[in-house]
């Protein structure tokens, strides 16, 4: 039973973010790791183009870029080009001196186990 019965209905909202907290950082990875920072700041892209310029599946990147844009670190104007935002060029960009896009790939690679039922559980792999 909870102490203060006068507070407001709850709802599984702040629950449920916990659920998918680990998906920005491996979505932000891939980004990095297939260059669509660096692509996207010479240039404003189509997502065909995007795909091409980073030999990407126009598939699985539009997943990608749809994350970024609902983030925040993308932008996609009303002709479907994609830019980079002012966040995202200071600090996903490699050769921006502010980068730090490295820390989302060591996240994905090596902080985040490949599956955490197995690492608790070995028998269940």
């Amino acid at each position: 039973k909870t102490m203060n019965n006068t507070a407001p209905p709850v709802n599984p909202e702040r629950i449920m973010q916990f659920a998918w907290a680990f998906a920005p950082p491996l979505v932000i990875a891939a980004a990095v790791r297939h260059r669509v920072f660096d692509v996207l700041a010479k240039q404003t892209l189509t997502l065909g183009e995007l795909a091409q310029a980073t030999s990407t599946s126009s598939r699985g990147l539009a997943a990608i870029v749809d994350v970024l844009v609902g983030l925040g670190l993308l932008a996609r104007d009303a002709s479907g080009r994609y830019a980079l935002t002012p966040e995202s060029e200071a600090y996903l960009v490699s050769d921006q001196p502010g980068f730090i896009g490295g820390i989302f790939r060591h996240v994905s690679e090596q902080l985040l186990p490949r599956s955490p039922v197995a690492s608790i559980h070995p028998e269940a792999e």
